[in-house]
């Protein structure tokens, strides 16, 4: 199983990035456990008490609060994440 997840300010992209890797998933027979988060600050306060996601979808500007770079670079730098893929 792979954890993916989508943190993009716009909910219809989102859910379309998601349908997309629903479907990838069905055709080569894979499991994808797929989160949505609406902000990068979400993202970060998820990321405070789950494991780390395999793959994250980034959004680089956020109508306001944290943005995809410095979620980024918090995710590199001060949790020292190098295993998950950034999309």
């Amino acid at each position: 199983m792979y954890t993916i997840g989508i943190c993009d300010d716009d909910m219809a992209f989102g859910c379309q990035i998601e349908k997309y890797l629903q479907e990838y998933a069905s055709q080569e027979k894979l499991v994808f456990d797929i989160t949505i988060f609406l902000s990068g600050d979400e993202y970060l306060r998820f990321l405070r008490e789950e494991p780390p996601l395999d793959i994250l979808f980034l959004d680089i500007e956020f109508g306001g609060g944290t943005d995809g770079v410095i979620v980024g670079k918090e995710l590199r730098s001060d949790l020292k994440n190098e295993t998950t893929q950034i999309v």
